[in-house]
């Protein structure tokens, strides 16, 4: 990440972002927030990211502005991370639906717009997932254009119409796999084999090792709590996974989150009956098995975003904390950094925070250099002047960390 950066005490509140962690660092781009002056939607700057670190125990905010071919402001895109660079695809703009793919080099803090050299690009879409493979982009399901609009890839996968919205549109569900060659730059359209999940949007889906599980999402009115695997170098669909014991409702705009090599966090999300949910789980691949986490406090969170950063902290952060759907009801979005901590922490950081605590600083200089740069550097941050971010109306922010 570039030095040059602008420290902020708060920063605007979003739905429909993405958010990538590198390290200790969460890293988010894009979204929306309601403009109440003029009853629409309002784009986040797409020339700024934002980035929170969790490296010193006390989150904090930097500022970056970026440079380049800087893609429009947009919702419901995906973002990937592949060595220093995330890729963003898709998503919704004011000009509606976009299939266009930008690459920000994130030591650069420069955008290139990518220019495939295939010959038919995925249709318009928005609301989809993504994961990355052997230097490859994948993408699954999503809502967007319908496909006989244009000349799209549509070799393999089904489109289904939306015929339950209450404004007129020309929009559909699918269930295509799209995959991206970052060598070759060229987009492919898959076949694949076993049984495919059906059309959907605003599911999930985590990568471990070679295996990607897809769970829920929206397919018409229905939201669905159904699991799926994919094993990604035969290109083969599991089926609906059984899975043991109680587990999550329907939902979607939930989010899926790896913390290990089999367990992957589910929190959050929009119930079939336009609830807005607070509840956290655990699935076990291994086992196949759900687990509810006990969450103190009432937190709902919808087309949010999670990371894990690499001392095991799960960073949920904004999205919409009431019914998103409801036009008579003010939208709650928000600009808290939730923290779920699923695993102790290490030895070494446990011993600086006791130091830090019960140490003075006159002692500090015992310890070896990189230990001391870090608790001098923690000192630091208290005397730090923030400063609002660039948007003028941003909210306080805050943290909370549960022990789970």
């Amino acid at each position: 990440m570039n030095a040059t950066a602008t420290m902020v005490k708060t920063v605007p509140p979003r739905v429909g972002h993405v958010a990538v962690a590198e390290n200790n660092l969460m890293i988010v781009w894009g979204g929306y927030k309601d403009d109440y002056n003029s009853y629409r939607e309002k784009y986040l700057s797409a020339k700024t990211i934002m980035v929170y670190h969790t490296d010193l125990d006390v989150g904090y905010w930097t500022q970056h502005v970026t440079e380049g071919d800087i893609p429009p402001g947009t919702s419901g895109a995906s973002a990937l991370l592949i060595a220093s660079k995330m890729y963003i695809f898709g998503g919704h703009t004011e000009e509606g639906n976009t299939n266009e793919l930008y690459c920000l080099d994130l030591q650069q803090l420069t955008w290139k717009h990518i220019i495939p050299e295939s010959e038919l690009l995925p249709s318009p879409r928005d609301k989809f997932t993504a994961w990355s493979y052997n230097n490859k982009l994948y993408y699954f399901g999503g809502f967007g254009v319908n496909i006989r609009t244009g000349k799209y890839l549509y070799e393999n996968g089904e489109f289904v119409m939306d015929t339950n919205s209450t404004v007129p549109q020309d929009r559909e569900w699918n269930n295509q796999l799209l995959v991206y060659d970052i060598e070759s730059n060229r987009w492919s359209n898959p076949r694949c084999k076993g049984p495919v999940p059906i059309p959907r949007a605003a599911h999930t889906a985590v990568r471990l090792k070679n295996v990607v599980y897809l769970f829920g999402g929206r397919h018409g009115s229905k939201r669905m709590n159904d699991l799926h695997s994919l094993e990604l170098e035969t290109l083969t669909w599991s089926g609906e996974l059984y899975v043991e014991g109680a587990c999550p409702c329907g939902r979607s705009w939930h989010t899926f989150t790896a913390v290990s090599d089999e367990v992957i966090f589910l929190y959050g999300g929009y119930s079939t009956d336009n609830v807005p949910l607070s509840d956290a789980w655990q699935l076990n691949v291994t086992d196949r098995q759900w687990s509810q986490i006990t969450v103190p406090f009432f937190k709902p969170r919808l087309w949010h975003t999670a990371c894990c950063s690499t001392d095991g902290e799960v960073l949920i952060f904004g999205g919409c904390e009431n019914d998103i759907l409801r036009w008579d009801e003010v939208a709650k979005q928000s600009n808290e950094v939730l923290t779920f901590q699923l695993k102790p922490y290490s030895l070494q950081r446990i011993c600086l925070q006791t130091v830090y605590i019960h140490c003075s600083p006159d002692k500090w200089t015992i310890l070896p250099k990189p230990l001391n740069d870090w608790l001098l550097k923690r000192k630091g941050l208290e005397n730090t002047k923030f400063i609002d971010a660039y948007e003028p109306d941003a909210i306080r922010q805050g943290s909370t960390c549960v022990m789970c």
